[in-house]
């Protein structure tokens, strides 16, 4: 992930000088050095001493201590999601950025999903009874030291927070681990939101199909948004009876129609919006309170499989 951040950085020359880069991986940092151009660094101390802002896209375990340099320091930051392990760590983060007057953005980048941008707007004026999100995916030995909640669910799990920005009053939760052992591949999660919205989450690394889809129900339609497509069906109902005497001879169940969705790739905007609230000094799209929210459900996610589906 690391080397696609640098690969926009280098695409937005119009708004950044990309002064380095730092891996602990002496070869990858070659290798990417080779592939654009960019100056390796002896030590991450060393380069964020010599820039304004930095994208940290280290293992979850190391956001804490690197963010906390980077922005007292004086470095802005675009930090990966989830952007901390404990939420505790994240409020301090928070705060530091705060008193610094620094930039701290989360990399929560569904966002950014051109179709996800639209969704306010599609359900304006709408009220919304229930939500369901599937993120489904192979199984991939690479991420080993989060489970699929952390990994995967927490995008979706920001997006509803996004949409729907009231209390979670409950959280019931399950998980399975078939693979990893210690940490959770499979997960279900129903959440009650404030107004007794009912939300339900499915995350898997365990599945032989990459599945990104929310489904929303609202009380005039029914949106499906796929977010590996970029697009959204919406399901309007549009009843209609055109009587013969006492016989219905014409009635329309629904009408279906397909949103048109500008396409662009989600990094390029997520990292053209942390550049310009940098330059602008304007407060990120995705701050750092929204990534202590996305991970505090989490947390309590976890908490409830770790009680086998008790409310959390």
């Amino acid at each position: 992930m690391g080397a696609n951040h640098l690969r926009i950085y280098k695409k937005l020359s119009h708004l950044c000088d990309v002064a380095g880069i730092y891996d602990a991986d002496p070869d990858k940092c070659q290798r990417m050095q080779e592939t654009y151009g960019a100056v390796c660094c002896a030590s991450c101390d060393r380069l964020l001493s010599e820039v304004d802002a930095a994208s940290i896209v280290a293992p979850t375990a190391h956001h804490y201590e690197i963010a906390k340099n980077a922005l007292q320091k004086g470095v802005h930051i675009l930090l990966e999601k989830p952007i901390t392990q404990e939420v505790e760590q994240g409020e301090e983060l928070v705060r530091i950025a705060e008193e610094s007057g620094r930039i701290l953005q989360v990399g929560h980048i569904e966002r950014f999903n051109p179709a996800v941008e639209l969704l306010p707007g599609i359900l304006r004026g709408k009220k919304v009874i229930a939500l369901e999100f599937r993120r489904m995916s192979p199984y991939d030995p690479r991420v080993a030291d989060i489970d699929v909640v952390q990994d995967l669910m927490i995008h979706d799990i920001d997006v509803m927070r996004y949409i729907l920005p009231g209390e979670i009053e409950s959280i019931q939760a399950v998980g399975a681990s078939p693979r990893s052992g210690s940490c959770c591949d499979y997960a279900v999660a129903i959440l009650r939101l404030q107004g007794g919205v009912v939300a339900n989450f499915t995350a898997s690394r365990v599945t032989e199909q990459k599945i990104r889809k929310a489904c929303i129900t609202t009380d005039e339609a029914y949106i499906e948004l796929d977010y590996n497509e970029r697009k959204i069906i919406v399901v309007r109902s549009t009843r209609g009876n055109y009587d013969a005497g006492s016989t219905p001879v014409y009635r329309q169940e629904s009408l279906i129609e397909k949103v048109f969705v500008p396409n662009h790739e989600p990094l390029v905007k997520e990292i053209e919006s942390f550049l310009e609230s940098v330059a602008g000094g304007m407060r990120p799209a995705v701050d750092g309170s929204a990534g202590v929210r996305a991970l505090e459900t989490v947390k309590r996610i976890q908490a409830s499989m770790a009680c086998g589906g008790a409310c959390a």
